[in-house]
């Protein structure tokens, strides 16, 4: 009896599975949205962020609901061997949302590594997603792009092989080690400032800073923030980056710093990501209210 319970809760289950690939392979495929996806350069050091942009046209005449939640999972990463790799994009947005007729939305996303993708090689990527502009909703792909990893050389080398360790760690053991993790990724900074692995270094280091509740570590998390605009003005997460700086005055409940903070740096970098980031960032600080 116990047999033929398991059978037929399989045959149940299997049933079920064909029925859910056989609706997922039955939506039409979408010819009124459009996506492109992009990144800056083809080839990357081993453990250098991948930043991989993306963005989604509605063609049509009628507005078209996306989940951009899930936006990120979209993303399909296939190595040399053919093994694909899923959920390696790392971004956050919230909920569904509509894509008026004729809009275009724009994000980006760093390519992570929990299965493997920081592997010298060859990988390529594209993006698939649903809409449901039509009755049963329809799937819209990109195009295509190819990006290499390779292994880094002589200085690169010595960065890279800090980064790994340090950044290993403050995956392990982050709070129990914040001040050997600071230190570390100081080290890479000072040592090397002009490797593909300093910025984000910095950015590590400032992290390490405001977690935590002394104001004076919160500060020099602020401060470690702005000089990263200011040396690495190219630097790809400035997002990131002000999301840091409006989590640390927030914290030490710091308006006025804010404010002059992000009004400097719309100065001193008009026209570039920096101040597009602190031009929202401003528009948030300016609704704070503290008792």
């Amino acid at each position: 009896m116990m047999r033929s319970h398991k059978s037929k809760t399989f045959l149940f289950s299997a049933v079920i599975l064909v029925s859910v690939t056989f609706v997922a392979m039955s939506y039409p495929a979408s010819e009124d949205l459009e996506i492109r996806i992009w990144s800056d350069k083809d080839q990357f050091l081993l453990y250098e962020p991948i930043i991989i942009h993306y963005e989604l046209r509605n063609t049509s005449d009628s507005n078209l609901t996306l989940n951009f939640a899930d936006l990120e999972e979209d993303f399909m990463i296939e190595n040399q061997q053919g093994r694909k790799y899923h959920r390696l994009i790392h971004a956050w947005r919230s909920g569904w949302d509509t894509l008026a007729a004729g809009e275009t939305h724009r994000g980006k996303s760093e390519v992570i590594d929990p299965y493997g993708i920081d592997k010298v090689g060859k990988y390529t990527c594209y993006m698939q997603t649903q809409h449901f502009g039509a009755p049963l909703g329809a799937w819209a792909t990109s195009d295509t792009i190819i990006f290499k990893v390779v292994e880094p050389e002589g200085d690169e080398k010595e960065a890279a092989d800090l980064f790994a360790a340090t950044k290993d760690l403050m995956t392990r053991a982050k709070r129990e080690k914040r001040e050997q993790i600071f230190s570390g990724f100081m080290s890479l900074v000072e040592k090397y400032p002009h490797s593909v692995y300093a910025p984000m270094s910095l950015y590590f280091a400032a992290r390490a800073c405001s977690d935590s509740s002394d104001t004076a570590r919160m500060r020099e998390s602020i401060f470690l923030y702005v000089r990263l605009t200011d040396d690495y003005p190219d630097f790809c997460c400035f997002d990131l980056v002000l999301a840091g700086l409006f989590t640390a005055f927030r914290t030490i409940k710091d308006k006025p710093g804010a404010i002059q903070t992000m009004n400097e740096l719309i100065e001193k970098h008009p026209h570039t990501r920096i101040s597009e980031e602190a031009e929202k960032t401003l528009e948030k600080v300016e609704k704070w209210e503290f008792e």
